[in-house]
């Protein structure tokens, strides 16, 4: 877990390097990633909630993620405890993306795979045509 620690001024400071940080270098640390924590260095609260919501819409000022507007008005809309349900939803599985991609990665057949059918399937036509055509299977 990387300690982040948030001025008054805003700047963000790594505490494991030592060194301040901008929000694009933390969004990168999280992308290759790392688990972070952010706390106002003043009061010790914690901002991580608050600085991931921060990266999100700098990001979507800057590159347009595509995310639709509804889901956005969505969330505005939620009162409290739908948004609490939503956390917990997600909670228990902080790398749903990982077991989606693993959950897909057992139900997409591999390269390979994919040439021993079409080759299995080309012996097939073959002895089909070879039969329509009164010839004897090889």
């Amino acid at each position: 877990m990387i300690l982040i620690k948030r001025y008054s001024n805003r700047k963000l400071y790594n505490t494991t390097v030592k060194k301040y940080i901008t929000l694009d270098e933390l969004a990168n640390l999280i992308r290759n990633g790392a688990d972070i924590q952010v706390i106002d260095n003043d009061s010790g609260e914690d901002l991580t909630s608050i600085t991931l919501t921060q990266i999100i819409l700098e990001t979507e000022k800057k590159h347009q993620s595509g995310l639709p507007n509804s889901i956005f008005a969505e969330i505005i809309k939620s009162r409290a405890d739908e948004i609490k349900a939503l956390h917990e939803f997600f909670s228990p599985s902080p790398n749903i993306f990982q077991v989606i991609s693993e959950q897909m990665a057992r139900h997409i057949p591999s390269k390979q795979d994919l040439e021993a059918l079409s080759s299995q399937i080309d012996e097939l036509s073959e002895k089909i045509d070879n039969l329509l055509n009164n010839e004897q299977p090889k």
